[in-house]
């Protein structure tokens, strides 16, 4: 199970949405009832853990326990530089691009 939380996002410097992973309370209260409470404190650790991870949907960077960080490169953001509009669908794609991935339109590359 996931969630999505509205984060400020230290690589898109802005606030974006964060899909984490979400934590199954039910399950954790019935494992907590049937061991007599010894299951509490890997609940407690599970719901920690759930809580600080996630990865942001625009640029794709991952925060981990304790703040860890991997991803996020904002050099695969369009520029000019590096993409154009597809003639017939106007979605960006790369000037490499011999076939539009959007809508399958031949492309000359450039």
């Amino acid at each position: 199970m996931t969630s999505q939380v509205m984060m400020d996002c230290d690589n898109c410097s802005k606030a974006t949405i964060h899909i984490q992973p979400s934590t199954s309370h039910l399950l954790h209260l019935v494992l907590s009832i049937i061991t007599f409470g010894f299951w509490l404190i890997i609940w407690i650790i599970v719901a920690i853990n759930n809580k600080s991870q996630g990865h942001c949907v625009e640029c794709g960077r991952e925060v981990g326990v304790l703040g860890s960080t991997r991803g996020g490169n904002k050099s695969n953001k369009p520029t000019p530089e590096s993409h154009v509009k597809c003639p017939d669908c106007r979605e960006l794609v790369l000037k490499e691009a011999r076939v539009c991935k959007h809508c399958g339109c031949k492309l000359v590359p450039q």
